[in-house]
């Protein structure tokens, strides 16, 4: 026979549930913050059982080895971040920046299409902490 906590660790958390437990942490996001967000969510809503998905520029990440865009935690099949359930597309968004932005005019090559041009990729919790160094966990 399963003990009450045996229970409760393997009851199937709905969408409210977890959507619940994300926001009971009062989490920062936004601003450089969504790796710490992501790590957060994954070890104290997923028990660590979730994977990290971001979503950068692929033209700065591959050329310049920085990270604009967002992370988050793929449990489930399903996306999370401090807002809750998402979709890949919305994901995506973050890595698409203003191709007139002066931040990213003057790479070399930069073009308007390298704006929208997105890379999907499975994160560590070590390259979160390198690519976003407002991590803080």
């Amino acid at each position: 026979m399963k003990t009450f906590k045996q229970f409760l660790e393997n009851k199937v958390m709905t969408t409210d549930d977890i959507v619940r437990k994300i926001k009971s942490l009062n989490l920062r996001h936004g601003g450089g913050y969504c790796g710490e967000t992501a790590i957060e969510i994954n070890q104290k809503v997923f028990g660590g059982k979730g994977k990290y998905i971001g979503a950068a520029n692929k033209f700065l990440f591959d050329h310049e080895d920085i990270f604009v865009g967002h992370v988050a935690v793929e449990y489930n099949n399903q996306i999370w971040d401090a807002d809750g359930l998402i979709d890949l597309e919305r994901l995506e968004s973050w890595g698409m920046v203003d191709p007139e932005d002066s931040d990213y005019a003057d790479y070399l090559g930069w073009t308007e299409e390298d704006a929208y041009e997105v890379k999907i990729m499975k994160l560590t919790e070590d390259q979160i902490r390198k690519y976003l160094p407002d991590c803080n966990i």
